[in-house]
């Protein structure tokens, strides 16, 4: 098992993204595979595997990075996504052992119960073991205030994440909540170009991502309402 000084942190990931991947993509790219690599660690996932190596479509999916990109340099990404992997297992045997310790009473002073007898403290005290999730912000201050708008509405969703420093994965934890239902694929589908809105709870979403990248009211609907001019 790691000791707690070797365990991978989300300062080590920025470290290894800034040493080996900023001269072989893209500044955007880096900016995904960092977000998504902390995402991981911070949720204690695994990062998509098929046998033994990299499911780089699935990683596609998830950064919407082009595939063959990501092929051509799966030697670099290889081992940063073992190192979360590594973490993530080592996160759950803690967990796992920390759930065995026998639990210490608080002995920091005496009380007194109700028959007056004075006794020690036995509240439990656990900390769970692991990286702290990574905060959700309400309102992410943006990378660049201007930008020039996109042909699509998959497009226009990427732009607006990576302007924010954030994945779709991310944004996913941001806007939805446990009782819409609404599954991560269906916002990768969104920044792939393959699915648009159209469910109400879809559109409750939309209208979400909108209020957190402060955008105007109804912004990305012209993009799929067949619509040619902009309504603001």
């Amino acid at each position: 098992m790691k000791s707690t000084s070797s365990a991978l942190t989300p300062r080590k990931i920025a470290e290894f993204c800034k040493g080996r991947f900023t001269t072989i993509f893209t500044e955007g790219e880096v900016r995904l595979l960092h977000s998504c690599l902390v995402d991981l660690l911070e949720r204690a996932e695994y990062p998509p595997y098929r046998g033994s190596g990299l499911d780089l479509q699935s990683l596609s999916a998830m950064l919407e990075i082009d595939v063959d990109r990501l092929l051509a340099h799966r030697a670099h990404l290889q081992p940063i996504f073992d190192a979360v992997a590594r973490e993530v297992s080592n996160v759950s045997l803690r967990l796992v052992h920390a759930e065995r310790r026998p639990t210490r009473p608080v002995t920091g002073g005496p009380t007194t119960d109700p028959t007056g007898v004075r006794a020690a403290s036995t509240e439990k005290v656990r900390k769970k073991p692991g990286v702290r999730p990574r905060a959700i912000v309400e309102f992410p201050e943006p990378l660049d205030t201007t930008w020039n708008d996109p042909a699509t509405f998959g497009e226009a969703l990427q732009l607006h994440a990576r302007r924010h420093g954030e994945t779709i994965y991310h944004l996913y934890n941001a806007v939805v909540r446990p009782e819409d239902g609404v599954n991560r694929s269906t916002l990768i589908s969104w920044g792939r170009g393959k699915k648009v809105p159209r469910a109400a709870i879809s559109l409750e979403i939309l209208g979400r991502i909108e209020r957190r990248y402060r955008l105007p009211a109804g912004y990305f609907h012209v993009w799929y309402s067949g619509s040619s001019t902009r309504r603001f």
